[in-house]
């Protein structure tokens, strides 16, 4: 959100995985966070343009009509630093233990 990314919710269960910048779409089972990037082995397809790109903007759109944008709430001070300091030194040791 602080890039000015657009961020829908709705009130139905979806897990659709993919995303769209431009003409370029990325799809999959994978999550984008580094924990998933080092440690799953799942698959995603990347490509530009084409009857995907069509699909997965249709889709986009479906979604985007049905939901409302998500507005950053304020979070606590405290929880933010907690947050920043904790999540490094967990991903690290999540990453790195095989």
């Amino acid at each position: 959100m602080e890039k000015d990314v657009a961020w829908y919710g709705t009130g139905e269960y979806f897990h659709q995985k993919y995303f769209l910048v431009d003409n370029a779409w990325c799809l999959g089972s994978a999550n984008f966070d580094m924990i998933s990037m080092n440690r799953n082995y799942e698959l995603n397809l990347c490509g530009q343009g084409g009857e995907m790109l069509e699909e997965l903007q249709e889709n986009c759109s479906a979604l985007m009509a049905g939901g409302e944008p998500i507005r950053r709430a304020k979070i606590n001070w405290l929880v933010r630093f907690l947050e920043r300091a904790a999540y490094p030194i967990f991903e690290m040791f999540i990453v790195t233990r095989r």
